[in-house]
């Protein structure tokens, strides 16, 4: 049975005289008009002392007023009505109406426990239990919780339960679940569904989901909020069992001990998730093994998976791909994904992706959402396959509309790049190849930034350099720039500055912008030719004129510092402005 809660939480039902304690705290129903009961009060009456603090407690017939109720219980409780007494010592608790004050509370509730009140009992025990540092500690509390508790009182059994479950002074869980089923029997919501949970786990009891049933309902129809809870979970199953097989779990053991195969793999099924028997990791693999020999693809399959983890057996992942191989061949789609993942990993087989893309399109094909993803990264990455972005798209979008949140983050990925290359222009890679080969400069130029960014194409920077030289050869402008790029960064090429100012000035004087900046840098910095700042100023000036933010950046410093031209701080400020207000257009 698992703890419910802390002791002040407990509490909190005890705290609630008129609600929780109706028969001892509620008064008769009263024939007499309040003016009699009031002129009785003050003669001494102490049961008219009592209803009338009553009424101010409740606000009933009058406007609530706590302070008046602690008057009023005061003079009946020293009169030695139980009642008052009782319902004095929670107001003190609780410090409505007066200060807070334990001591006072617990001489209150020592007083009425006397005097025969199971429900001070109860609340003495429990309060006792919260502040055992006091001289008779658990031992006193024990001693009131257990007087209520044999004069039958459900509150009492239940927290006597609670002391011996916990062992608070004495731990005995044979009579936590004695008492439990007592207060249970009588109704105590709290006790039931402890009940609930021994039968649920086999504590003391034997496993009965139909008794843990039985006892969650009864408590959640009193609106016990965990019982609701636990009704809930009791037959949820990750395992796809259904609650008519857990609660026949015995008749199904019985079978499988006569070797029936779905039987033995629906004991499996039981001792691996706790539900309807015992959790028990290595039963389950028993069980599994039992029900796999005989051929069934879903035990092989569970088998080949504890076989993959360690669970139940002994980690071997040879063992793993025997088990999955054979339920793959029978057609089960999770046994074909996960045949897969061990291909493509190399797990207890020759690494080999073009295996693993294999037994991924057969589970997708299925419609199982895990394999599907898996495909749609290999055909993404061009692992085992070749790279598809149409087709991987295809298949994370299948697998998306199945709730797969990987599949999901996927798609929201996959046509990301930071060379500006548009989803259509991945979608069609394979046409821009054909026609890259064909001569066509514009589909040269995209193929290399395929290869670049690695979408589409995988990433290569000799391809990517071998296609921007084709469009630049070409006249292509945007590839002679870049191509330059690649000779100033060594990619794909040799690293080189003089050739990365020749293609910079041949972008330039075709009036590209981002050329005519880079070709600004290198005559500012001396880099493939001879510093020159003059040089530097003109390339910067007309990039900056045709909006290119970057160049209107470097000619307002130039301007600024006097570089390659007269300093002028008025101009700077206008370009330095332009600069901020506009983006770098796209290649």
């Amino acid at each position: 049975m698992k703890p419910l809660a802390t002791l002040a939480t407990l509490m909190s039902a005890l705290l609630l005289p008129t609600a929780a304690h109706a028969a001892l705290t509620t008064p008769p129903a009263q024939s007499t008009e309040q003016i009699a009961e009031q002129v009785a009060a003050e003669q001494g009456n102490a049961r008219a002392q009592f209803n009338i603090a009553w009424r101010y407690q409740q606000g009933d017939g009058v406007a609530q007023d706590f302070a008046q109720a602690v008057l009023w219980y005061r003079k009946a409780a020293e009169q030695g009505l139980a009642e008052a007494q009782f319902n004095l010592a929670q107001l003190y608790l609780s410090g409505q109406g007066t200060a807070q004050d334990t001591a006072a509370a617990f001489a209150l509730l020592r007083k009425a426990a006397k005097q025969g009140s199971t429900k001070a009992m109860g609340t003495l025990g429990i309060q006792l239990l919260q502040h055992h540092e006091e001289p008779q500690g658990y031992t006193e509390a024990f001693d009131w919780l257990q007087k209520g508790a044999r004069q039958g009182d459900a509150d009492c059994q239940y927290y006597l339960g609670y002391v011996y479950q916990h062992g608070l002074g004495i731990k005995d869980p044979a009579q936590a679940l004695a008492w439990y089923r007592k207060a249970a029997e009588q109704g105590q919501a709290q006790a039931q569904n402890e009940l609930g949970s021994a039968y649920q786990y086999g504590q003391l009891v034997a496993m009965d989901f139909a008794e843990a049933e039985r006892w969650y309902s009864k408590a959640a129809a009193q609106g016990h909020p965990e019982a609701k809870l636990n009704l809930h979970y009791l037959f949820l199953s990750s395992n796809g069992l259904s609650r008519e097989t857990i609660l026949a779990a015995h008749q199904y053991r019985q079978a499988a001990q006569q070797g029936d195969a779905n039987a033995q793999y629906l004991t499996g099924l039981m001792h691996e998730s706790g539900k309807g028997l015992p959790s028990d990791i290595h039963q389950a693999a028993g069980w599994y093994r039992k029900a796999a020999e005989q051929g069934m693809a879903a035990a092989q399959y569970k088998l080949g998976l504890q076989y993959k983890n360690g669970q139940g057996v002994t980690q071997s992942f040879s063992d793993a791909a025997t088990w999955l191989r054979k339920a793959a061949e029978q057609g089960l789609a999770t046994a074909q994904d996960s045949l897969g993942q061990m291909y493509q990993y190399g797990l207890g087989v020759d690494q080999n992706a073009t295996e693993a893309v294999t037994w991924y399109r057969k589970a997708a094909e299925q419609g199982l959402a895990s394999a599907q993803t898996h495909l749609g990264e290999m055909l993404q990455h061009g692992r085992g396959v070749d790279m598809d972005f149409a087709a991987a798209e295809s298949w994370f979008l299948k697998a998306a509309a199945q709730g797969d949140t990987h599949a999901k983050w996927r798609l929201n990925g996959l046509f990301e790049n930071h060379v500006g290359l548009s989803r259509q222009d991945l979608l069609t890679a394979s046409r821009q190849q054909q026609a890259a080969q064909t001569g066509d400069a514009r589909a040269q130029r995209l193929l290399r930034q395929l290869y670049e960014s690695g979408k589409g194409r995988p990433r290569d920077d000799a391809q990517a350099a071998a296609w921007y030289r084709k469009a630049a050869e070409q006249g292509d402008r945007v590839a002679r720039n870049n191509l330059g790029k690649l000779y100033a960064e060594g990619r794909g090429v040799p690293y080189d500055w003089s050739r990365d100012v020749h293609w910079y000035q041949l972008a330039a004087g075709q009036g590209y912008a981002p050329a005519q900046n880079n070709l600004g840098n290198m005559y500012r910095y001396g880099q493939g030719v001879a510093m020159n700042a003059e040089q530097a100023v003109q390339w910067y000036r007309k990039a900056a004129e045709q909006g290119l933010s970057d160049a209107q950046f470097n000619l307002a410093t130039m301007l600024l510092n006097g570089q390659g031209v007269p300093r002028d701080e008025r101009e700077a400020d206008i370009w330095f402005d332009k600069a901020a207000r506009r983006p770098p257009p796209q290649p």
